[in-house]
């Protein structure tokens, strides 16, 4: 369950860990017994940071049929082609909400976003009810309205209720081919001649969500659809 350090903290027994509820010593004085939690790793069990549900992984190279009859130029024209290509997909990161300060006054900044449970965390309309102003180059994925800042009324509040690596992002998928064909020139010498594709299918590739506001501001960099030619020569 591998889990990415925020901090380094020091205020507590779990120096350089990345708990959200802190561990107080068993001699410390003045601890209020609200501030002291049975189970400070309540909110950092989860999935790993690297799970992903559905992953799917394919490659392939196809040599075209041969055509043995027919109208010569037409077989010299269509012959000896290949296609190789992979195609990748997977489900979305595991996501953690964190509100972006310390409002538990721990001072371990990692407290997370308390979430209403009777709404949905996605927005189902990702062009409305979002973070998105007019005009802005984004798109809305986490509902603001699910999440929250968590109330501080005193000792042991304030840390939010969201687990860790509870939330996903937008799922990546992504097809890349190319075409290549190789023409003899003399004796064992060959042209070689590629045409490839990354992001075949060119549709918008999002990066994950601000986890404190929930907008998406960018595009993942295997997008969009490039092409690119060569001739090898091979002697």
């Amino acid at each position: 369950m591998p889990q990415a350090t925020r901090v380094s903290n020091t205020e507590d027994l779990n120096a350089g860990e990345s708990y959200v509820y802190p561990l107080y010593p068993s001699n410390a004085a003045n601890i209020p017994g609200a501030a002291i939690v049975p189970d400070i790793k309540a909110l950092d069990r989860g999935v790993s940071d690297i799970d992903h549900r559905q992953v799917f992984s394919l490659s392939y190279v196809w040599t075209f049929p041969q055509l043995h009859e027919g109208f010569r130029p037409i077989r010299a024209l269509i012959n000896d082609w290949r296609t190789s290509g992979t195609f990748q997909h997977h489900s979305g990161d595991a996501l953690t909400a964190y509100i972006g300060s310390g409002n538990s006054s721990t001072g371990l900044t990692q407290d997370r976003a308390q979430r209403d449970f009777t709404q949905s965390a996605y927005l189902v309309n990702k062009n409305g009810g979002g973070d998105c102003a007019a005009g802005k180059i984004c798109e809305s994925w986490l509902s603001p309205s699910a999440f929250s800042i968590p109330a501080n009324t005193g000792a042991g509040t304030g840390f939010g209720n969201v687990v860790k690596d509870s939330l996903r992002g937008p799922g990546f998928t992504v097809w890349n081919a190319a075409l290549a064909r190789t023409f003899p020139v003399y004796e064992q010498s060959t042209l070689e001649f590629r045409a490839e594709y990354f992001d075949v299918l060119n549709h918008t590739i999002l990066n994950n969500p601000s986890t404190s506001f929930g907008t998406i501001t960018g595009e993942n960099s295997a997008g969009p659809r490039v092409a690119q030619f060569a001739l090898k020569y091979v002697f």
